[in-house]
């Protein structure tokens, strides 16, 4: 890979993982949006559906809590130097986290229904730490320098 492009990589990776960390973020607060998304239109908090709102709200509190600690996880692969020079796991770290940015935005800012939220955790969260454990063992465990 060319000097050039490889050295915009690693600062597009800490932008992107940091996008999408900050997404996450804002979905802690705007989640009962994506709650009521779920809901009929009719839904009052005193319904029977009480129960419906308790059960997707232990659902993507389950899952945004899980999303932050697989992007701690890969933050610190990245800034401790362990992945920070393996340029696939930059591209691919890069590609997930854009996708994820951009579907997290729509979340926020269009009040998806929380269930979707399962599809963006497993392709953007789930895939990049995944290929993150793989470069870890490869460099600690074998003491490979490249991926």
């Amino acid at each position: 890979m060319s000097g050039s492009v490889a050295s915009g990589l690693i600062p597009a990776r800490f932008l992107t993982l940091a996008a999408h960390l900050v997404l996450t973020i804002m979905m802690f607060w705007t989640k009962e949006e994506n709650i009521l998304a779920c809901l009929p239109e009719s839904y009052v908090p005193s319904s029977s559906l009480k129960s419906s709102y308790d059960s997707f709200d232990t659902q993507i509190t389950i899952a945004l809590s899980l999303s932050l600690v697989l992007y701690v996880f890969e933050l610190f692969g990245f800034l401790s130097g362990i992945s920070m020079f393996m340029y696939f796991q930059d591209l691919f770290s890069f590609c997930c986290h854009s996708g994820g940015a951009v579907a997290m935005s729509f979340m926020v800012f269009d009040g998806w229904c929380s269930t979707d939220f399962w599809f963006v955790f497993g392709f953007t969260a789930v895939f990049p730490a995944v290929t993150e454990a793989a470069t870890f063992i490869v460099v600690i465990m074998c003491r490979k320098g490249s991926f």
